[in-house]
């Protein structure tokens, strides 16, 4: 085996790297002295750019909650008795609607998100209008 050679080989198009510390290390370093950074990562030109933020404290010391807004009770009670008053059980609603019974049911309990075409689905079911 006197053949190989077990010298280190380096090879880069752009020539020698500078010998200054990396981007990462560099990132690191002004991260611990608690400076800003932020760096844009790009990919190839087949996918999405991300943009990438370094500033985990500032979203640790976030204090927004962020909620997305549910259907109204008032719209969830009216969808429940026009549903009696046509005679149908949620799982049927949910059958002529074609959605799944967990949808029909998150709707009347009023913890649904709102959405367009299902709210206009059911009152064409139900002949009544229950939006506010």
């Amino acid at each position: 085996m006197s053949f190989q050679d077990w010298n280190e080989v380096k090879w880069d198009k752009r020539g020698e790297k500078n010998k200054n510390e990396s981007n990462k290390t560099y990132i690191n370093n002004q991260m611990r002295k608690g400076n800003v950074i932020s760096t844009l990562k790009t990919t190839s030109a087949n996918q999405n750019k991300i943009n990438i933020v370094t500033n985990a404290n500032k979203i640790d010391k976030e204090e927004d909650t962020f909620k997305h807004p549910t259907i109204s009770l008032s719209v969830a009670k009216k969808i429940s008795q026009a549903r009696v008053e046509k005679k149908l059980t949620q799982k049927e609603l949910a059958q002529q609607l074609s959605l799944p019974f967990k949808i029909i049911q998150d709707y009347e309990a009023g913890k649904a998100i709102p959405n367009a075409m299902i709210l206009n689905k059911i009152e064409k079911i139900l002949d009544k209008r229950v939006r506010d």
